[in-house]
């Protein structure tokens, strides 16, 4: 069966499902050891293999309407930043690939004045 093909059995199955209110039922019960409930190591294996190499779906592309528009994400304790240039494309790097960026934010605050607030005095690169 093609991909074409098998996407529309998916599609039909789900609609049958959602207009009859049922789901797909397992053979037999599923038993599975508490400690993959409670494993730090298989939390990391998780999210390895479910989030950190796959690529992932951020945004939908009417999240960026326009040029300079942004959309920030979590993914698994990493903030990513999606954004479009002047042009309306992807910002630095592959839009299919996750890259990792740090950047060194200086803040100052004046501790005699009644504004409690911060302001930001510079951005650079660690480098």
């Amino acid at each position: 069966m093609d991909r074409e093909a098998f996407d529309r059995s998916l599609a039909r199955r789900l609609l049958h499902h959602i207009e009859h209110r049922t789901t797909d039922l397992a053979e037999d019960v599923m038993e599975v050891p508490a400690e993959v409930y409670t494993s730090s190591e298989h939390l990391e294996r998780e999210v390895e293999a479910l989030f950190l190499d796959q690529p992932l779906l951020l945004c939908l592309s009417g999240s960026l309407p326009e040029p300079g528009s942004y959309v920030t994400v979590d993914v698994c304790g990493t903030p990513v930043l999606v954004t479009r240039d002047g042009d309306g494309k992807v910002v630095e790097g592959d839009p299919s690939a996750v890259t990792s960026v740090t950047d060194v934010w200086t803040f100052s605050r004046n501790t005699r004045a009644r504004d409690p607030n911060w302001t930001l005095v510079a951005t650079r690169s660690p480098n």
